[in-house]
């Protein structure tokens, strides 16, 4: 974690950097996504636990349009058994590992899609495994 520390008249702030941050909105191009009716679906996971974007940083994965519809199947069982969660857990990261190496694919029965309008600025944020998915015009940002 970067930070600065900055002191005016005995008050002490610690202001985070996040070392990613350019300024300038990333814009996923050349990414498979799959988009329907003007939307892209997102995956993260809003659970407690492992997160899910956060833990792997592959951001193919929360648009890869073959794991959106795995979710989507999976979402569809209702009352999942524990040998549903398992199976889909296993097909999930045996996906995944395939295509990225290295990498931690655990808690995959925790996700879930968010449709976003085309074009739309996003960012996942996370806090003790539960990913968010922030959008700036639904964020009340403070200013100094």
């Amino acid at each position: 974690m970067n930070s600065e520390q900055l002191v005016k008249d005995e008050i002490s702030i610690v202001k985070y950097t996040d070392p990613n941050y350019t300024g300038e909105a990333h814009i996923a191009k050349d990414m498979p996504k799959l988009i329907r009716d003007g939307k892209v679906a997102v995956l993260y996971s809003p659970r407690h636990g492992a997160g899910w974007y956060t833990w792997h940083g592959v951001e193919e994965l929360i648009y890869d349009p073959v794991l959106v519809e795995k979710v989507e199947a999976y979402r569809a069982i209702e009352n999942p058994t524990p040998e549903h969660v398992f199976d889909f857990n296993q097909d999930a990261e045996r996906y995944c590992d395939e295509r990225y190496k290295n990498k931690y694919f655990g808690g995959a029965e925790d996700l879930q899609i968010m449709w976003l309008p085309v074009g739309t600025r996003f960012r996942i944020t996370e806090y003790d495994g539960y990913e968010d998915v922030e959008i700036p015009e639904e964020v009340n940002w403070m200013v100094a």
